[in-house]
């Protein structure tokens, strides 16, 4: 996440691209996307609705929410060995 937020913010994205898709919900991202939309640059987020972070919705231009279930959390898929 803290690479792919410096690209955003210290690359010439805006130069770049018209259009930019991020793929996540974490508000890290809501500051660089703000600047991005700024700049002309059309951000859409794609992000699970119980996880995306407020700032980012709101500085973003479009979001699309990929709501998949909840995996069940149970003391057998705590175990290292589940996984």
């Amino acid at each position: 996440d803290l690479a792919l937020r410096e690209v955003l913010l210290e690359e010439n994205v805006a130069g770049r691209f018209g259009h930019v898709v991020l793929g996540s919900g974490d508000g890290l991202f809501a500051d660089p996307v703000s600047r991005l939309g700024r700049d002309g640059v059309h951000v859409t987020v794609v992000a699970n609705r119980w996880s995306l972070s407020r700032r980012l919705e709101l500085a973003a231009a479009a979001v699309v929410y990929f709501d998949g279930p909840l995996p069940p959390v149970t003391p057998a898929a705590l175990r290292p060995e589940a996984a």
